[in-house]
């Protein structure tokens, strides 16, 4: 080799040593503000499991991650007592803020009603049938609001009876775990039309799967890259140099290659504006579908042995029913750009409310719908929602939905009382 080659060498080699050099340098500085501070921690990733595995319910929030209690769940601390238990999944939990403006929170710090979230992502009412007899036994509430989302809850239901095995006390008497559902193979349908939309909105890798776990438990850089990945997406999603509040129709629009109304449309109204996903959230209330109308009927036997349960313990129960998106926004939505899918899903979840309205009659409970108040948001010119086509509620959304449960007929009875430590 000559002395040229030889430099050159050398100075690729200096080269790829200093980067080397820096991104171990960069890893350590990242590791040491993860450690001290609790929100970089969350940012990055500590390659912990959010969840820890239960026999019941499939699984738990871990109680190590930085906004959750000894137990897991989203709270400050855990209390001995409380008047209120919030019961739900990721649309109480709040997912897409901060623990401090999820409702429950909201609920216990500005109308002064002491509350205690045990929610989370990927539960439904069967779940929440093991939580309150949870709280029945430990935290000795006055009052528990059990918040019921129609967009996964009957079909998380369905899962954890039939496909999981647990609460067969649900099942009439003689059937086995699938003797209630038309098809006994495969995932139902809302699986791959989920699929379907991650794959138009950020493609499948499924070959580098393994590599990203690996990379997520042992290094904060990925972690680093995975936060501006997430920020960048959401940017183009919204559209170049926007706000998430402030998105372009015509860029999401184009985000989607197919442009298929079914899975990403885009509505305004005024300054308002939003994206649905009407084909995937229709096919998990689509009461056509066997596996739907089985966990509609469990979740309803679930909320009857919820109710006596906590009747022969003095403890008095609230449905809150929280609507999918797609209802909130349907008033809005011209059938004539191709989303009759969305009409479609308003009549399933229609039918779905009416039961669990029928039900509360039939048992003498509060039911609370946030619907009126999620569209009156939007009337107003307020987004209770993210601009992009995340389902969950917004900051804004998450105080409607507190202020509904406030104001509801029996949280006017209950005693103002903080929470005992």
């Amino acid at each position: 080799m000559s002395d040229r080659g030889r430099r050159a060498a050398r100075k690729i080699l200096f080269i790829a040593l200093a980067l080397a050099l820096s991104v171990v340098a960069v890893e350590l500085i990242l590791r040491v503000a993860a450690a001290v501070i609790p929100e970089v921690d969350a940012i990055l990733g500590s390659g912990t499991s959010p969840t820890v595995p239960d026999p019941v319910l499939g699984h738990r929030p871990a109680p190590q991650m930085s906004d959750s209690d000894t137990t897991g769940f989203r709270n400050p601390r855990r209390p001995r007592s409380v008047a209120v238990v919030a019961i739900g999944d990721s649309q109480t939990y709040g997912t897409g803020v901060t623990r401090q403006d999820s409702w429950p929170h909201v609920l216990d710090v500005e109308h002064g009603i002491p509350t205690y979230s045990m929610a989370y992502g990927g539960y439904g009412v069967t779940h929440y049938l093991v939580l309150a007899r949870e709280a029945l036994e430990q935290l000795d509430p006055e009052l528990i609001v059990v918040a019921i989302y129609p967009g996964n809850d009957l079909l998380d239901s369905w899962r954890m009876v039939h496909q999981r095995g647990q609460l067969q006390e649900l099942l009439p008497d003689g059937a086995d775990a699938l003797g209630s559902t038309d098809d006994r193979s495969g995932e139902p349908p809302p699986q791959s039309e989920w699929l379907r939309l991650r794959e138009a909105t950020a493609g499948t890798d499924r070959g580098v799967g393994s590599l990203r776990t690996a990379l997520a438990r042992h290094t904060r850089l990925y972690g680093l890259a995975r936060a501006v990945k997430r920020t960048a997406a959401r940017s183009f999603v919204s559209g170049a140099g926007l706000e998430r509040t402030d998105p372009d129709p015509d860029v999401v629009r184009a985000t989607v290659a197919e442009a298929d109304p079914d899975m990403l449309f885009p509505v305004r109204v005024g300054a308002v504006t939003t994206v649905l996903t009407p084909g995937a959230r229709r096919a998990v209330v689509d009461l056509s579908d066997a596996r739907i109308r089985e966990g509609l009927r469990l979740s309803l036997e679930a909320i009857r042995r919820l109710q006596s349960e906590a009747s022969k313990n003095g403890v008095r129960v609230v449905l809150l029913l929280i609507p999918t998106k797609e209802h909130v926004f349907a008033p809005w939505v011209d059938v004539a750009d191709g989303v009759n899918v969305v009409r479609q899903l308003v009549d399933d979840e229609t039918r779905i409310w009416g039961e669990f309205t029928a039900l509360c009659d039939d048992l003498d409970l509060d039911c609370i719908n946030a619907l009126g108040g999620l569209r009156g948001a939007v009337q107003d010119g307020s987004n209770p929602y993210f601009s992009d086509w995340d389902g969950h509620p917004s900051k804004l959304g998450h105080r409607v939905i507190a202020g509904a449960v406030a104001a509801s007929v029996e949280m006017r009875d209950l005693p103002s009382r903080r929470s005992s430590d």
